[in-house]
């Protein structure tokens, strides 16, 4: 698999726990980023993996006609077991961090 690329928002304090969030047709962009630095601010670590990294790199899309069907058709080229994969992959880099500083 690529390396896939993600935005990590970090609490302040000890973090309550972590979580993935997945991004919108539009890509891993601002909006994602800022909704990560909502649950960072709330005490959690946030993930956002940037989903289409393995078909295009570093895509953030307009929030328009255009740019919702270039991101359907790369959602679709990168297809649902690659979506899962790189969800699950986050998911456990989370673990492994939990595991290494929470215990």
């Amino acid at each position: 698999m690529n390396v896939i690329r993600a935005w990590r928002a970090d609490p302040a304090g000890t973090p309550l726990g972590g979580l993935v969030v997945v991004q919108e047709i539009f890509g891993a962009n601002a909006h994602m980023r800022s909704v990560a630095e909502r649950f960072a601010a709330e005490g959690h670590v946030a993930v956002v993996p940037a989903m289409f990294d393995p078909v295009e790199s570093g895509i953030e899309l307009g929030f328009d006609q255009d740019g919702s069907a270039k991101g359907r058709e790369l959602a679709a080229a990168l297809g649902f077991d690659r979506a899962v994969a790189i969800i699950d992959a986050a998911a456990r880099l989370l673990r492994a961090f939990f595991g290494e500083h929470l215990r």
